[in-house]
């Protein structure tokens, strides 16, 4: 469904454009590597001197015609957002986000992945954008990001499209509010060819262990995303024996697949800005305007202040009882007298700023030259496997976006354990995905995908279509029946109910193609408290994933969302089940799969059938704990 031309991956937010050449090592991921520009915006970057950026124009103009580029691009999204929240949205909150060079950190792993992978340069671009906002990146109506996500081969973002708390609260956040914005959603990514990277994200001791509710977005229908966890690389104390563990904290519920953190195998980064870049950075965001209000952020920070508690600005330090710098004595002056000279507050909180840069440098895991090593999150996981997919884009243009995403399910290899710094490592429990392969919806997916079992799949499956150029299939849809759901309060009675832990529903799917996303899409007729913690999605096969869908948010939010990819390569002919937890609580009027994919019998049926075997009969039952039947 996507014929992108760039990469992304979010987690702050910003973005580095990638174009490929010819081979060259860095050295110790020196921070003043050739190949980074920062920009201001997304639209200075395409006014840019290569022309290869011409065909990203500003309009929307997708051609299913388009020949391929003479090179792959990549883009990062990043954002000027910690430093704005840091500094002047809430100057209390993240100061030493402030310090952080996480996006230029993050364009340079995936530079560097995509350029060891393919043995090419890939020029990237890095673009920050200093607005505070990300919303552009949501919507389909938006020029700019149809431009991007039209024109790009991969599109990596650290910016999360889950939400993680509480599922009794929880709500989504997005633009798909009713079945107009659905298909519209649809097709934007039938006319997108990108293959979406999309960071987990890091939240809690034990993130992977709990399901995550999505967000409404129109990502969520994207048919190429690929949402990447972090995989540790540790050695046994025992053995020195390197082993691949999940990282608890950054793979979580409905990852695709989890990469290594490259931060864990030895790479570095002067992650810190230094006093002078971050003086320069700082004065650069308060001159800026906030393109949404219009206003300077030296206005913004004014405001903001009349409303934050003084203790909150005082605290702008890791170590601020014990640092000296210029200004301190002013933050602890009377309130009134603060928040009538907001510029005197701005240079004392940028000298503090600065002071908590020199003072980082105390710390071990800092060298003398400021490089930082072991520093963890799928920010850095995703653009890492980002770049693997970019790369071999490069190395073989003529794979299909749905291929190359297809390949990395593939080469994925389960990981046996999460990582518990006690040693006591959580086993992960796999079951087969209905075509064969091992899956686990809640802190795995299809597992660890390394750059050698990636290209050796990718260079397989190429020659595979080189030798059968028959082989080649078209991107394709099927979907269920739209089907009402009668209420069953009518034919039992609540005490009955009570005794029944959940009901099947069931969709009926007539067309037969190779899934590779499934998406879900159900009205639940209530408020947002009447839409389950976690549902099961049951394919024909028996396969089973669990699924935490979206919240309504508002009145007119109809439908509540949920996708995902633990079903690729299932042939979707047969019906299909929604299994419904309390079904005196949750009820179910409508609900629809669409569900993407490409033509059977093509190269990616026929490599899964040459590594696993032919299509087989339906999977053993799954291992979930049922007491009861559900209803006929």
């Amino acid at each position: 469904m996507k014929r992108l031309k760039n990469i992304f991956r979010a987690s702050a937010l910003g973005l580095a454009i990638v174009t490929a050449s010819a081979a060259t090592a860095f050295a110790h991921g020196a921070s003043n590597w050739p190949f980074l520009k920062e920009t201001q915006s997304w639209n200075e970057a395409l006014q840019g001197d290569n022309i290869e950026y011409k065909r990203f124009g500003h309009s929307h103009s997708f051609d299913q015609k388009r020949p391929l580029g003479r090179h792959s691009y990549a883009v990062q999204i990043e954002t000027g957002y910690p430093e704005i929240g840091g500094l002047i949205l809430s100057p209390y909150r993240s100061p030493l986000a402030v310090i952080e060079r996480h996006g230029e950190a993050a364009a340079q792993i995936l530079f560097r992945s995509s350029s060891n992978i393919s043995s090419r340069n890939i020029s990237t671009h890095y673009v920050k954008r200093f607005d505070g906002s990300y919303s552009w990146l949501y919507n389909p109506y938006n020029p700019l990001m149809r431009s991007l996500f039209e024109n790009a081969d991969v599109v990596s973002l650290s910016m999360n499209i889950m939400k993680k708390g509480s599922q009794e609260n929880q709500f989504s956040g997005g633009f798909i509010d009713d079945p107009g914005e659905i298909v519209n959603a649809w097709n934007f990514w039938n006319n997108s060819r990108a293959i979406m990277v999309w960071s987990a994200g890091n939240s809690g001791l034990d993130g992977a262990i709990d399901l995550e509710r999505q967000d409404a977005l129109h990502p969520a229908m994207a048919d190429t995303m690929v949402r990447i966890g972090e995989a540790m690389k540790v050695s046994d104390k025992k053995t020195d024996e390197i082993r691949v563990y999940i990282n608890p904290i950054s793979s979580r519920a409905g990852v695709s697949l989890v990469t290594a953190n490259p931060f864990s195998t030895g790479f570095s980064y002067r992650y810190k800005k230094e006093k002078e870049a971050l003086l320069r950075s700082m004065e650069k965001i308060y001159t800026a305007r906030d393109r949404k209000t219009g206003k300077p952020y030296k206005a913004i920070f004014a405001e903001r202040l009349k409303t934050t508690p003084l203790k909150q600005v005082q605290k702008c330090h890791p170590a601020f009882d014990t640092a000296s710098f210029a200004g301190k004595e002013f933050l602890l002056n009377d309130m009134v007298l603060r928040r009538e000279h907001p510029e005197k507050i701005r240079q004392a909180f940028m000298s503090c700023i600065v002071e908590a840069a020199a003072y980082l440098k105390k710390f071990d895991w800092i060298d003398e030259d400021g490089f930082i090593g072991g520093l963890a999150g799928s920010s850095f996981s995703g653009p890492e496997g980002a770049g693997y997919i970019v790369g071999m884009h490069e190395r073989y243009p003529h794979l299909s976006e749905h291929v190359l995403v297809a390949a990395a399910l593939i080469a994925a290899e389960p990981v046996t354990h999460i990582w518990s710094p006690d040693e006591k490592h959580k086993s992960v429990q796999y079951r087969d995905n209905g075509r064969g392969l091992p899956h686990n919806d809640r802190e795995a997916g299809f597992g660890y995908l390394s750059s050698d079992a990636y290209k050796q799949t990718v260079t397989e499956m190429a020659q595979m279509l080189d030798d059968n150029p028959a082989l080649k299939t078209q991107e394709t849809w099927a979907m269920s029946q739209s089907m009402t759901y009668q209420d069953i309060s009518s034919h039992f009675s609540d005490e009955d109910l009570k005794q029944k832990e959940y009901i099947d529903h069931a969709l009926p799917v007539f067309s037969d193609i190779t899934a590779l996303r499934t998406n879900l899409i159900i009205n639940f007729g209530g408020t947002a408290e009447d839409v389950p913690e976690k549902i099961s999605l049951i394919s024909p096969s028996g396969a089973v994933v669990e699924l935490s869908p979206s919240k309504l948010e508002g009145p007119r939010m109809e439908y509540s969302l949920a996708s995902t990819d633990g079903f690729f390569g299932n042939h979707t002919k047969g019906t299909w089940k929604i299994r419904v937890p309390d079904p005196l609580r949750y009820k179910i009027k409508r609900a629809e799969l669409w569900i993407a994919g490409v033509e059977k019998g093509g190269l990616i049926d026929s490599y899964l059938e040459q590594k696993i075997g032919p299509v087989s009969s339906p999977v053993k039952k799954p291992a979930i704990q049922e007491k009861r039947q559900p209803l006929p």
